[in-house]
């Protein structure tokens, strides 16, 4: 009588396995793409409300407030200089340009609108215009990278 070894797997059992850890392998490799844009979102959301916040505390002075009429800019040089902003924003890399690729620079302008009485600052790039209560939706909102078109310039 013959002994059957029974050692090892089948080639059923081992093409199951590598399909479960296939469809694993896939699954976390989108989630990691999803929290990846996710975390580049909020971090544009953070950029452009801080330079857009510091337009608004810089008009609030009573020093400022004739300079900041409807229609105007100021030059984000402008906000550094009377400490609005902090200097670094020129190391920031701009989300309203092309790729990611490029910085702040300080000829860069935040525009001031007055609706209705009330002022509106906004970063316009291209054909979006980013505005304090627009970045306020995106970052409300569970797709803000649907809602948010970053990149455009």
């Amino acid at each position: 009588m013959m002994k059957k070894n029974k050692k090892g797997f089948t080639l059923v059992e081992l093409i199951t396995v590598l399909a479960i850890i296939s469809v694993l392998g896939v699954t976390v490799g989108f989630s990691m793409i999803k929290i990846n844009q996710s975390t580049k979102d909020s971090n544009n959301e953070t950029v452009m409300k801080k330079i857009l916040s510091s337009a608004q505390a810089y008009c609030m002075l009573s020093s400022n407030k004739e300079r900041c009429k409807n229609g105007t800019s100021i030059e984000l040089s402008e906000l550094v200089e009377n400490g609005n902003l902090d200097e670094k924003v020129y190391k920031t890399k701009n989300p309203a340009k092309e790729n990611n690729n490029h910085n702040f620079i300080a000829e860069d302008k935040v525009f001031v609108t007055v609706n209705s009485g009330v002022k509106e600052f906004s970063y316009s790039c291209g054909r979006v215009k980013y505005n304090l209560s627009t970045i306020d939706n995106c970052t409300n909102s569970k797709n803000a990278s649907e809602k948010c078109e970053w990149g455009v310039c």
